[in-house]
């Protein structure tokens, strides 16, 4: 029995059976408790959150940014090639998943993306881990900008757990790149609207109505 927030448990039973690693190390950010971990299963796992700390369960107070991650890892012994990476942060997820991979490769890695924001857009909140969610649309990055991310250090989008998480292996591991991704966008919106001027900031850099934003990173392909 493996629990998660909704179908990632099976996303990695699938998974697991095709990556091959020495290491047995999984890693999982915003830790909140067993009922929603991707990492559950795991008999060998450091976990990260910005608000708790129980050493018991190896669970280690964090407040997580691009600037600290590697040296957090190096901290705790992390290998190189740990199994799995699970980032779900709601802020700088991009960020910090690029840190990651600028150092090392993880059989598995999964980041957290927005649906909200259509596959012509590839964007992320800016990297500034003062942008929290607000429980509203703005948060994250969106698909397209993780597979940005994928295609910089030579991974693949495998799977994706709809309105949640995106999976990527290296390129050349022997599972299936996932291809067609309009399917795993929120054609109606899944979190409220947003009620500050992020939203507002995205539209104009959207539209081209401004050069540059203040809460947004744009990439091009």
């Amino acid at each position: 029995y493996m629990p998660s927030q909704r179908n990632q448990d099976k996303i990695l039973q699938q998974l697991l059976q095709k990556v091959k690693n020495s290491h047995s190390l999984t890693i999982e950010f915003g830790y909140i408790d067993e009922s929603s971990s991707n990492t559950s299963w795991s008999k060998n796992r450091l976990l990260f959150d910005i608000a708790r700390e129980n050493k018991e369960i190896n669970l280690f107070k964090y407040c997580i940014t691009s600037e600290n991650i590697c040296k957090i890892f190096e901290n705790h012994n992390v290998p190189v090639n740990p199994l799995y990476v699970s980032i779900d942060i709601d802020s700088t997820d991009y960020w910090v998943a690029d840190a990651i991979l600028s150092k090392y490769k993880p059989s598995i890695l999964s980041v957290e993306y927005n649906a909200n924001i259509g596959l012509q857009y590839s964007v992320s909140l800016k990297n500034d881990p003062t942008l929290r969610w607000h429980k509203d649309r703005v948060f994250g990055c969106s698909l397209m900008a993780v597979k940005f991310l994928a295609d910089k250090y030579n991974y693949k989008i495998v799977a994706i757990e709809k309105f949640l998480d995106v999976f990527l292996v290296p390129k050349d591991n022997e599972i299936k790149e996932l291809v067609n991704l309009k399917d795993y966008i929120a054609y109606k919106k899944c979190h409220a609207r947003c009620k500050t001027n992020r939203v507002h900031d995205f539209i104009n850099l959207a539209t081209n109505k401004q050069p540059n934003s203040v809460f947004w990173q744009h990439f091009n392909a």
